[in-house]
């Protein structure tokens, strides 16, 4: 029982800072501002994407944009096949912050898959009402469960590694290494810096300390 109102109290919580604060910090505008992109022109007219005008002084990578702008255009086009976008959209808001609210709500269902598998490998450890506790202490925090919905470069990043730790916690070093790497050199490079206490703990694992 305990295990399924967790469950719901933390999607609840996700859900409600999406539709209680659905609006950009200037820290995520850079990666807003290409899902708007990616989703209203598409990549066949980037020459109308805002980031060619104002570029920033530090090079970015948009793949999480990217993933997230064209799931969002594909999900607005079934429904509008279907004729519900309209009556979809109008629950939500108005114009482009329906759109910002579902790409957040995409951007949401990310990290779940991510942090979930963390969560069963730590039940697969220690049982399962540590799992439960996981989840409901991490809902009854603000930080993560808010800016889960967020795209900055860290949230983006963050659904990869809750997975390699996942695979870490299961003991499969191997693909948990690969995947911090991939991480590290596509999304986000200080990423590195949790490869020392990974190693740390691998050892120590390894030698029964």
């Amino acid at each position: 029982m305990l295990q399924e109102i967790d469950r719901i109290v933390l999607m609840c919580v996700l859900v409600g800072y999406v539709v209680q604060c659905p609006y950009s910090k200037v820290e995520e505008s850079f990666n807003t501002q290409a899902v708007h992109d990616f989703w209203r022109l598409g990549i066949s007219n980037k020459e109308g994407f805002d980031h060619l005008e104002f570029s920033g002084t530090v090079p970015r990578t948009f793949i999480g944009a990217f993933i997230i702008g064209y799931l969002g255009r594909f999900i607005e086009t079934i429904l509008t096949f279907f004729g519900m976008r309209k009556a979809i959209f109008a629950v939500l808001a108005r114009g482009s912050i329906a759109r910002q609210i579902v790409a957040r709500l995409l951007l949401t269902v990310f990290w779940l898959f991510g942090f979930e598998r963390l969560v069963q490998s730590v039940q697969r450890q220690y049982g399962l009402r540590c799992g439960s506790w996981l989840r409901l202490l991490t809902a009854c925090q603000f930080h993560v469960p808010f800016y889960a919905s967020r795209f900055l470069p860290n949230t983006i990043a963050l659904v990869p590694c809750l997975y390699a730790y996942g695979l870490a916690f299961d003991g499969y070093q191997t693909q948990a290494l690969a995947l911090i790497a991939a991480t590290t050199a596509i999304l986000r490079c200080d990423l590195l810096t949790l490869l020392v206490p990974l190693g740390i703990c691998w050892t120590l694992r390894e030698n029964n300390v």
